[in-house]
């Protein structure tokens, strides 16, 4: 399938970018792993799928409005 044609079913099935579509996935794997386990943020930013935890940290709060840190603060509480 081209790439075009995979946006264009994407967006008619979900209503957004098939990166977006990874974006939310990875973003809701660190969340699960960071209120459930003591990894560093750096480490669950590698276990998935980002090698570079500045944007890791910059797409989370892009989709939660928060910071990876400030998530796993708030469930200590």
């Amino acid at each position: 399938m081209s790439p075009r044609t995979l946006t264009r079913r994407t967006r008619a099935c979900l209503g957004i970018s098939p990166i977006e579509f990874v974006h939310r996935l990875g973003v809701s794997a660190a969340a699960q792993l960071l209120t459930t386990t003591r990894q560093p943020v750096d480490e669950v930013a590698a276990a998935v799928g980002y090698a570079d935890p500045a944007a890791f940290r910059r797409i989370y709060r892009r989709h939660t409005g928060e910071s990876p840190s400030f998530t796993r603060s708030r469930q200590r509480l």
